[in-house]
């Protein structure tokens, strides 16, 4: 995150288990020191309907169309959506 750059990111960062969330500590670090420039959301899930996990407080099942419409910013001129993931993910969101 560049000093002076005011552009805001929102990263919905989905996994099987929270025990499989790559650099989870290192991600966490570096939101809680951009000023509220970043937002990681970590969502866990082997399936869309992942019931609680004991323990976890962050969002469950997969990262689909209402986390992105929950977490996400409105469409706009200056809106940049980036996909990476599954097969599937591409042919849902792109």
């Amino acid at each position: 995150l560049t000093p002076g750059d005011e552009t805001k990111i929102t990263l919905l960062y989905g996994n099987k288990s929270v025990d499989d969330i790559l650099l989870r500590a290192e991600l966490d670090d570096l939101a809680s020191k951009s000023n509220g420039r970043l937002n990681v959301v970590h969502v866990v899930g082997t399936r869309p309907d992942e019931p609680p996990i004991e323990g976890w407080d962050g969002e469950l099942g997969w990262v689909d169309a209402a986390k992105i419409e929950k977490y996400g910013y409105p469409p706009s001129d200056d809106t940049l959506v980036m996909v990476c993931g599954l097969p599937a993910m591409y042919d849902v969101f792109c």
